[in-house]
């Protein structure tokens, strides 16, 4: 890896959340951050992260802070999101490059995409070099998740500002190859490349034994993009078949949840990741249903790379990377938004035929090795000391 020089230098990194938070922004903060300052140790570099997670836990080797922006739930309008993310935004920039001395590299993660918006033409104005780490395409998801029209002022706007975001920056570290394809037709200049989430690698150790009864799990951020309409109904189908579903979550979609009364549909609400873990790896199966849309088409979402790291194969819908993924390793299967009768019909076919999800979980054993967070991390580390 490069050397730093030896005079004593800051990189600063804005995450939206970290540890305690149990989220996969969180996790990808953690692990980049602590790798990078293991990366640097020696080179008398500072690393810093700040957050608008409530009493963030320590990282080694690194400082954590509290800014005073606020949390942006995924159910909240347009104008309280552009509200809440300039004050984020604001907040973020004052600490990160007003306040506490000087800062030689900024490390941005987007979303919360207006904040990053901010702390990056702060970044520009000081000529400070700034690094972005990207996980989802704004105005994009504002358009798909019905916030935003199509070629209106305001998207054009966020459009052009999304450019210059990308091309300015050092480096953009995109969460999947789609984002990463859509950055470069955004910003043909930019540098990107792409560094996927991954799980914990102590997922690899652990074997908990599964539930007696055939059971499939959903687990995660009950968003826009979440398909909780066709998860109720696959539960629906399964009452007759004698599989059970566990539902882990929280959202603006958790009314569904709360409203349903199923007898095989076990809702257990919002927990804390290690709860979360706990619950899943007891399941058979695991699901990733999403809206059929340009943001989920793009997407992996980071319960698919839990369910790997677990040994648990996986349902993906609608057709997408995720899913491209898992059949490649023959891991999983993917199928069109809202196909109940073909999950239906997979879903009893694996519970029928043993041999075959056997065959699925050694699968996401052989290839989990190469994806674990903390490799991940690693990688991230040294493409970023690689333009410091």
């Amino acid at each position: 890896m490069k050397r730093i020089a030896s005079s004593h230098r800051r990189v600063r990194a804005f995450f939206q959340y970290m540890p305690p938070y149990p989220g996969a922004v969180s996790l990808r903060g953690a692990s980049i951050l602590t790798s990078l300052a293991h990366a640097l140790a020696g080179n008398n570099v500072a690393v810093e992260a700040f957050t608008t997670t409530t009493a963030p836990q320590l990282l080694p080797d690194v400082c954590v802070r509290q800014i005073s922006g606020q949390e942006m739930e995924s159910g909240k309008g347009l104008f309280v999101r552009i509200i809440s993310e300039f004050w984020t935004g604001f907040c973020g920039a004052r600490e990160m490059f007003q306040n506490r001395g000087g800062c030689d590299l900024a490390i941005i993660s987007s979303p919360s995409y207006l904040a990053a918006l901010i702390m990056a033409s702060s970044a520009r104005r000081r000529g400070i070099p700034y690094v972005i780490d990207v996980r989802d395409i704004y105005p994009e998801v504002y358009v798909d998740a019905g916030l935003l029209r199509r070629n209106s002022i305001l998207h054009r706007f966020f459009a052009s500002h999304s450019r210059k975001f990308y091309n300015n920056a050092r480096l953009v570290i995109a969460a999947t190859d789609g984002l990463a394809r859509t950055v470069i037709e955004q910003a043909p200049n930019a540098n990107v490349t792409t560094i996927f989430n991954g799980f914990p690698a102590a997922f690899l150790g652990r074997g908990a034994e599964k539930h007696e009864n055939f059971t499939v799990c959903f687990h995660g951020i009950m968003g826009f993009f979440q398909d909780i309409e066709t998860l109720i109904e696959v539960a629906r189908r399964l009452t007759h078949h004698g599989v059970d579903m566990v539902v882990i979550g929280y959202g603006r979609k958790e009314i569904l949840m709360v409203n349903c009364e199923l007898p095989n549909l076990r809702f257990l609400g919002r927990k804390s990741f290690e709860e979360t873990i706990n619950e899943i790896e007891k399941c058979h199966l695991g699901l990733c249903l999403r809206t059929d849309d340009s943001v989920s088409r793009d997407a992996f979402p980071v319960k698919i790379w839990e369910y790997l790291g677990l040994g648990i194969p996986s349902l993906v819908t609608p057709i997408c990377e995720a899913g491209d993924f898992v059949e490649a390793h023959a891991c999983g299967k993917q199928f069109s938004t809202g196909n109940v009768d073909a999950l239906v019909r997979e879903i009893l076919t694996l519970k029928m035929d043993q041999a075959r999800l056997r065959a699925m979980e050694l699968n996401c054993k052989k290839i989990a090795e190469k994806h674990t967070r903390e490799k991940m991390g690693l990688a991230a580390a040294d493409a970023i000391t690689k333009i410091f």
